[in-house]
């Protein structure tokens, strides 16, 4: 038997394992070689579309309005690959000439396809075609056709939008003209670019970022139109997302900045209904004086087994009552709330039965008359209320 320390008791590995020399595993045998193609017929192709997306870039460049564009001027192109032929996507960059791969995502028709998003600087807008002109014209000492590597792997070549930028579940991207927060992830070094432009279209953006090696991410609210003409303006966007899956984000925040977001999502709550479904946790308390509870939580709702303890949560018990009634209230959804600027309807209620003392153990006795008793309070309160039952508590016996 393991005599290894219980620093962690409900984890228990009953074996040790044993050791073994290192062996290098196998290299494999490399990439799979580009597809077979008929050459000049696909430079015709390619040189068609990627011509007919260059002269839609243009129509943009020139469309810029002087008064919020900033940055390099460019666009995005959107370049399709089958997803087995992805060895292609280092081949869509070169940093010497500003040419930057910026997002790449499945997508659902075609299937099996990858759609690589790549912004171009307006000086070198005919990179790729003469990338093709090359294919078409020019062989390698092997004598294979020149950027075959690349060429023979695209399948079509797209002007981008912003839908091109959106690696987020497709679902997601608002199209209705509703307003909601974007995370944006910022091209490094672009943040003040991009603190400017929307400030001039007076886009609703947080101070906070996360920064990592090539990108900023920074938080913004607008409708699909306004980040539309954020893009179109400028060369600061690299990626979107909805703000939903970044709790990092919220929890890294300065609290007068985390009180903030809390404000803003309690103004936009909406109590539930009278014949809403309760959540009863058995537990150490409930504090409602988080603003974010007390509207799911009634005080004639706050129970307690003993009155000489009290309603309210133990910092015995590391509040871990409240935080069981903020999960019960919001379960995952609460990163989703709060980075949106819709009302939020509460579809149902919080009951709190405080059944553990302020400091110390129950009786093991106990423990069942203690729990009846927890169920008893909040039926003789609110006999006709449907509820579920929660006790998230264990015992050691």
């Amino acid at each position: 038997m393991s005599k290894q320390s219980r620093e962690f008791p409900h984890i228990y590995l009953p074996e040790n394992g044993k050791s073994e020399n290192y062996t290098r595993p196998g290299q494999g045998g490399g990439s799979n070689p580009p597809p077979k193609r008929n050459r000049i017929t696909h430079a015709w192709y390619l040189e068609e579309v990627i011509g007919r997306a260059i002269q839609n870039a243009n129509q943009l460049l020139n469309s810029r309005d002087p008064g919020l564009a900033t940055g390099v001027p460019g666009f995005y192109l959107e370049f399709y690959i089958k997803a087995e032929e992805t060895i292609a996507l280092k081949f869509l960059e070169n940093r010497h000439k500003k040419i930057e791969l910026v997002a790449v995502k499945k997508i659902l028709r075609p299937e099996d396809m990858v759609m690589a998003t790549v912004f171009i600087p307006e000086s070198t807008s005919d990179y790729f075609l003469k990338k093709v002109e090359e294919y078409r014209d020019q062989n390698t000492k092997n004598n294979k056709p020149k950027n075959d590597a690349l060429v023979s792997r695209l399948e079509t070549v797209k002007i981008g939008t912003v839908k091109s930028l959106f690696t987020d579940n497709p679902a997601l991207f608002p199209e209705d003209g509703r307003e909601v927060w974007w995370e944006v992830w910022l091209r490094k070094g672009k943040q003040e670019e991009f603190k400017q432009i929307t400030g001039k279209l007076a886009i609703l953006t947080k101070p906070h970022a996360l920064s990592f090696p090539e990108r900023e991410i920074v938080l913004a609210m607008s409708d699909m139109e306004a980040m539309a003409r954020v893009i179109h303006n400028s060369d600061a966007v690299a990626e979107l997302r909805i703000a939903k899956d970044t709790p990092s984000m919220f929890l890294e925040m300065p609290t007068l900045e985390q009180t903030e977001w809390v404000d803003d999502l309690e103004n936009r709550l909406l109590e539930p209904g009278q014949h809403a479904v309760s959540i009863c946790l058995l537990d150490s308390g409930v504090n409602i004086t988080h603003q974010l509870l007390s509207l799911g939580l009634a005080s004639d709702d706050r129970h307690t087994i003993e009155p000489s303890w009290g309603v309210n949560d133990s910092p015995y018990w590391h509040g871990h009552g409240t935080a069981m009634a903020g999960l019960c209230l919001y379960s995952d959804s609460l990163i989703d709330l709060l980075a949106t600027s819709e009302k939020v309807k509460l579809l149902h209620r919080i009951e709190s039965v405080k059944i553990l003392p302020n400091t110390g153990q129950n009786q093991p006795e106990l423990y069942g008359a203690i729990t009846e008793q927890g169920v008893f309070l909040p039926e003789i309160q609110a006999p006709d209320r449907r509820r579920v039952f929660c006790m998230a508590v264990t015992s050691p016996i």
